[in-house]
C-alpha cells in the first residue's frame, strides 16, 4: 500500500514549497543586493538549485543558495550586465534604422536574442565558462535545436498570460521567478548531452 510521502500528491506539493521557498529567498537576496547587484546572483543561485533538483540531487536550499551567491556574485554580473548591454544596443539599433532591411535583420537578431535569453539561465548554472563562451553555447543550443526554441518561447508568452490575467493563478507571484527557472530547465537540459557530443 502506498504511503503518504510516496504519493505523488505529496512529491509535487513537497516541490511546489521549495519553490516558494526559493522564490523567497531570490526576493530577499536581490533586495539585499540593492536589487542592482542582488538579482544577477540570485537568479544564478536559483538556477543552481533547480539544476541539482532536475538530476535528482536534493541540497538543503538555504546555505545552497547562499554559497551560489557568494561564489557566483561577479561572474553572474558580468553575464547579466552583458545581456542588458546586447538588449540595449538592440533597441538603439531598431529606434536609429527605419529601412525595410534594417528594420527586419533587427527584428530577427531581437527574436534570436530573446530566444538566448530563455537558455542563459540553465546554461549558466550548466557551464563553467566565460561570459563570451555562454553567449556562444545559448546561440548554438537555440539554433540546433529549433522546435524545442520554439516551444519555449510559447511556453514562456503563456506563462506571462497566465500569471498576469487569469485570477485562479495568482498564487504565480508566490514562485513566479522558480517555477518559469524549473520550466525552463527541464526543457533546455535536455539539449545539454547532445551538445557536448558536438
Amino acid at each position: 500500500m502506498q504511503t503518504l510521502v510516496e504519493s505523488p500528491l505529496y512529491h509535487f506539493l513537497d516541490r511546489f514549497t521549495k519553490l516558494i521557498y526559493l522564490n523567497l529567498l531570490w526576493v530577499l537576496f536581490s533586495l539585499m543586493g540593492g536589487v542592482i547587484l542582488g538579482v544577477f546572483p540570485a537568479t544564478a543561485a536559483v538556477f543552481a538549485i533547480i539544476r541539482k533538483w532536475a538530476f535528482q540531487e536534493e541540497v538543503p536550499i538555504f546555505s545552497t543558495f547562499w554559497l551560489y551567491y557568494k561564489s557566483e556574485f561577479k561572474k553572474s554580473q558580468i553575464t547579466g550586465y552583458g545581456f542588458v548591454l546586447m538588449w540595449l544596443f538592440l533597441r538603439a539599433d531598431q529606434n536609429f534604422y527605419h529601412n525595410g532591411i534594417f528594420t527586419f535583420l533587427c527584428q530577427l537578431a531581437s527574436l534570436v536574442f530573446f530566444t538566448m535569453l530563455l537558455y542563459i539561465g540553465p546554461v549558466f548554472a550548466h557551464y563553467d565558462t566565460g561570459f563570451f563562451k555562454q553567449i556562444k553555447f545559448t546561440f548554438l543550443l537555440a539554433m540546433a535545436h529549433p522546435f524545442r526554441s520554439v516551444f519555449l518561447m510559447t511556453m514562456t508568452l503563456g506563462y506571462l498570460y497566465i500569471s498576469l490575467t487569469l485570477t485562479f493563478f495568482k498564487f504565480v507571484p508566490l514562485c513566479g521567478v522558480t517555477l518559469f527557472a524549473f520550466l525552463c530547465t527541464v526543457i533546455v537540459q535536455k539539449t545539454f548531452p547532445e551538445a557536448q557530443s558536438q
